[in-house]
Parts: structure tokens; C-alpha cells; sequence
């Protein structure tokens, strides 16, 4: 798992330079914004299956009724309906 996510930062950085040479900076920025994302899961996951766990909070859950009150399904926490995310464990939410 870490050489492919150093291979992804690699791939993520090279595709960077290309564009920082080509002038696209709106990609450069979203490209920026991704090794970003990438560097803060490798630093939040102290092993491999907690980065496979992390990257599943991706897919989104839906959200779970308890006495008729929205609560995420993966931590418990209360969540407001308009939410897209977890505020507690970063789940994505399907309402």
C-alpha cells in the first residue's frame, strides 16, 4: 500500500510540473489540492488497513433514523440532514 501511495504522489507531482509548464493553473490548483488530500490520509493512517478504511468513507452511507433522529452510521453522531459528511468521522452521507 505506501508504494502506491508513493507512487500516486509521484504521479500527482509530475502531472503538476506539467501543467505549471503549460500554464493550466485551474489543474495545477485541483492537482495541488489532491497531494494534499493524499499526504493528510498517509499522515492520518498509521497503517495500511486504516488507509483502506479512510479512503471508504468515500462511498456514501445512508444515513441511520434513531427515535427519528439522523445519526451517522459509521461513528453514531448526530448529523443535520443537509449534511454530506460525517462532522465526526469524515463519512460521506447519502440522505
Amino acid at each position: 500500500m505506501e508504494r502506491e501511495v508513493e507512487k500516486t504522489l509521484l504521479e500527482i507531482e509530475s502531472a503538476i510540473k506539467s501543467n505549471e509548464r503549460r500554464g493550466n493553473t485551474h489543474t495545477q490548483s485541483v492537482l495541488e489540492q489532491a497531494r494534499g488530500i493524499v499526504e493528510m490520509c498517509t499522515q492520518v493512517a498509521r497503517t495500511p488497513t486504516d488507509l483502506k478504511e479512510i479512503l471508504g468513507r468515500d462511498k456514501p452511507r445512508k444515513v441511520v433514523l434513531n427515535a427519528g433522529v439522523p445519526i451517522c452510521p459509521i461513528c453514531g453522531r448526530r448529523v443535520v440532514k443537509c449534511y454530506d459528511f460525517c462532522p465526526d468521522c469524515g463519512q460521506r452521507l447519502n440522505q
